[in-house]
């Protein structure tokens, strides 16, 4: 019984404390990792060997359709870690 009144009186996670526990986390740092070293290179690439008439792609661009996609799938993880390196991209 008491366990159940413990449990009623704790207040909710702010919306605050919830980013940072997922940005804190091995997860959300490994998937920023990930999509950091994948994506970045891979638009580099392109953009080196791309012709004259193409246009040239921003990578905050493709990270931030990456975040909207995941957001989109119910992801949130990974939309967050994408959203973040979309912010990081585009400074």
């Amino acid at each position: 019984m008491s366990m159940l009144l413990l449990g009623c009186s704790s207040t909710p996670k702010t919306e605050q404390d919830k980013y940072k526990e997922i940005a804190d986390s091995f997860a959300h740092k490994s998937l920023k990792t990930l999509s950091k070293n994948t994506i970045n290179p891979s638009l580099s690439l392109y953009n080196k060997v791309k012709s004259d008439d193409d246009p040239e792609i921003n990578p905050a661009y493709v990270h931030a359709l990456a975040s909207i996609s995941f957001a989109l799938v119910g992801n949130s993880r990974w939309a967050l870690a994408e959203a973040n390196l979309a912010i990081d991209s585009a400074r």
